[in-house]
């Protein structure tokens, strides 16, 4: 029988662990879809980064990339709870800031940008379509300038889970 475990008592377990255990943990929240799993999610990764920071040598492997970011960031962009948008490019705005700050492993790529995207596509907020146009601006101006990492694909530029389902025609009968 399952049991949960306080989040708590989860944080003091992962104390000792590598950015692999704790990005499993975050991806379990992520995917989970239940009530505040995005917030869970969020905290936890909140924690890696103060642990890092307190202690970068002793704490090496906890150095924050944009996996970790992105699967957060994808949490709460699937999330159904208020104000989640706006949490999701709250994300993109301190893996900008953190980037800038020396932090190589953590800049935003097309995904990070996409999942923002996808999080104002969904939240039926006023104004949120043109949050998610000068969102892709930006994607678009930074690729321009040639940052590599965020050349929209036909996926990303459609923010459409249906879009970019495999589909091969010579073995689709109609």
């Amino acid at each position: 029988m399952l049991r949960c475990v306080p989040l708590t008592a989860t944080l003091s377990l992962l104390l000792s662990f590598s950015i692999v255990t704790y990005g499993a943990v975050i991806d379990a929240f992520a995917k989970s879809m239940e009530r505040n799993a995005a917030a869970r999610a969020d905290a936890l990764l909140a924690n890696m980064v103060a642990l890092h920071q307190s202690d970068p040598v002793r704490h090496a492997d906890l150095r924050p990339n944009t996996y970790v970011f992105n699967t957060v960031i994808n949490a709460w962009a699937k999330s159904k709870e208020r104000g989640a948008a706006a949490k999701a490019e709250e994300m993109l705005v301190a893996m900008d800031r953190l980037h800038a700050s020396g932090f190589p492993g953590l800049k935003p790529d097309a995904f990070t940008y996409t999942a923002v995207i996808d999080a104002y596509a969904k939240s039926g907020y006023r104004g949120a379509a043109s949050r998610a146009d000068l969102l892709l601006d930006q994607m678009e101006a930074k690729y321009a300038a040639g940052d590599q990492d965020l050349k929209p694909n036909t996926c990303e530029s459609f923010v459409s889970d249906r879009m970019c389902l495999p589909f091969n025609i010579s073995t689709t009968t109609f």
